[in-house]
């Protein structure tokens, strides 16, 4: 899963392959709230070969030092670093590459005990919180090719939403 580091907060930015950043709540999935960010500032997408960047927005995206032209595709490298509208205060760094993947991410509500990941990599089946005593049983439907979970004490499945907590 591709990840961005922003300058400003700590927790890394997993990418989804069709990711916006701007600041239209809703319609993004990474809000970024200054008022020179358009609504809409620029797309990261995933594409067979690669992670590609957009500039779809009025005050512009620079990549490394330089700025883009709007609505051309660039292919983005480990480190580059992405400035929003030329606000060194809205400075992404790209820590990861790797291709889309379906995550589950812990939230600050329930903490993790020690050496737990805050990440899980979705496979086909996960049993949270373990195998040896699961309380929920994730999976991929193929015939909806949507995710569920069920508890396993029950055969009813319920669907899972992007971002559902």
């Amino acid at each position: 899963m591709a990840t961005l580091q922003s300058n400003t907060q700590l927790s890394p930015i997993f990418l989804k392959s069709y990711h916006r950043l701007g600041r239209l709540p809703y319609s993004v999935e990474t809000l970024v709230e200054c008022p020179e960010i358009s609504r809409i500032h620029c797309i990261i997408e995933w594409k067979s070969d690669g992670w590609f960047i957009r500039d779809v927005s009025k005050n512009g995206v620079w990549l490394n030092g330089s700025q883009l032209a709007t609505n051309q595709d660039i292919k983005l490298s480990l480190n580059d670093l992405i400035v929003l509208a030329n606000n060194p205060s809205l400075q992404f760094q790209v820590t990861s590459l790797d291709a889309p993947r379906d995550l589950l991410l812990a939230i600050e509500k329930y903490p993790l005990t020690h050496g737990e990941s805050d990440v899980v990599a979705l496979e086909k089946y996960h049993f949270l919180p373990d195998e040896h005593s699961p309380e929920l049983i994730i999976y991929f439907d193929a015939s909806s090719q949507s995710w569920c979970y069920e508890s396993p004490n029950s055969s009813e499945s319920t669907f899972l939403a992007d971002g559902q907590q």
